[in-house]
């Protein structure tokens, strides 16, 4: 449902400069796609999964060319991987070079990351359907609705239904699609299950492992010390914040409610003040900069409150500027001397 005069086509600015400002050129979000693997173990099997992992590391880019030969789909995955990608490379209008250059480049280093879990993926959903005497238009599809069923994907026979609503709905699913994938999987798995163990073992991949390693993993990657490893007790009410908030996150609505019940439960990580839906993050950020502003302190918190709302403006890759400072401030002052706080930031103990 396209924008029906002046007010929604505004709503529709707002979202899509959010999405580029969040994850365009993000090197935390390429590094954190593999864990996607999981829900494709869930949707396929592991057996699968591994035939489709050995095949794309014995030759990556053969298989690639393979499958691109065999599936329009795949061909043409990194146009259609999102919701906002596909909607920000079909805007083709008074586009100056430089802008261009920053939307065709904001999702590349993602993009490429979830090739290695698109790849095996719709390889072992392949064999699998091949293996089961499907001719081979029938094996195509079938991998291809693996791919969409597990790691999702932008085009509009794909969203949900409330992801294909008017420019304020989606406003409430700016980076859903994820979480949407994840909770229709489940569903599904629910449905169809064999035995409460396998159940059991799908709902650990599904909602339980990704968010364990994921927080695992950015916080060995980012250097500094967050101070967890020194308190069990601070750890464990870090993982419970985390998984407060994927659970929420899988259902639109609730979503919003994560911060409240964080703050209720006592595992509310700092600076996780609620400031609305993710569609208008501009105006949240914007109140930030002139609360910043009217301190009259040109510290930290104004620096990020204004490239964050610089970001929101101008569709400008916010979140990973403000990393990327955070980082070179930190070997500045010889805070740390690991080179990767260029692109992961820094963390400080508390």
């Amino acid at each position: 449902q396209g924008a029906q005069n002046a007010g929604e086509k505004a709503l529709g600015y707002l979202r899509q400069n959010v999405s580029v400002a969040g994850l365009g050129f993000n090197v935390m979000s390429a590094v954190i796609q593999p864990l996607g693997l999981t829900q494709s173990i869930v949707r396929i099997g592991p057996k699968w999964v591994g035939r489709g992992v050995a095949k794309a590391i014995g030759s990556p880019v053969d298989t690639y060319a393979e499958i691109a030969a065999k599936s329009d789909f795949m061909r043409t995955r990194a146009l259609t991987r999102l919701r906002e990608l596909a909607e920000v490379r079909n805007q083709v209008k008074g586009q100056s070079k430089t802008r261009a250059a920053i939307d065709a480049g904001a999702y590349v280093l993602m993009l490429r990351a979830q090739q290695l879990v698109d790849v095996p993926t719709w390889w072992g959903a392949y064999e699998k359907a091949t293996a089961e005497g499907n001719l081979e238009e029938r094996a195509v599809a079938l991998a291809d609705q693996a791919v969409i069923d597990s790691q999702g994907s932008g085009t509009t026979k794909d969203l949900s239904a409330i992801e294909r609503g008017g420019p304020a709905m989606k406003l409430f699913t700016t980076f859903y699609s994820f979480f949407n994938t994840a909770l229709n999987l489940g569903t599904a798995q629910t449905m169809t299950a064999e035995s409460k163990a396998k159940l059991a073992s799908d709902y650990l991949l599904l909602y339980v492992v990704p968010v364990i390693l994921g927080a695992a993993l950015k916080n060995a990657l980012t250097p500094g010390d967050s101070g967890d490893a020194d308190d069990w007790r601070k750890l464990v009410k870090k993982m419970a914040g985390e998984e407060i908030s994927y659970l929420m996150g899988l259902m639109f609505g609730v979503r919003e409610f994560a911060g409240a019940v964080q703050g209720a439960t006592g595992t509310a990580q700092y600076g996780a003040d609620y400031s609305g839906p993710a569609g208008v993050r501009m105006i949240g950020d914007a109140w930030k900069l002139g609360k910043q502003a009217g301190q009259g302190e040109a510290d930290e918190g104004l620096r990020k409150s204004l490239v964050n709302t610089a970001g929101d403006l101008f569709r400008l890759p916010a979140a990973q500027i403000n990393r990327s400072i955070t980082g070179v401030q930190a070997l500045k002052e010889g805070k740390t001397q690991n080179p990767a706080a260029l692109v992961f930031g820094y963390q400080e103990p508390r």
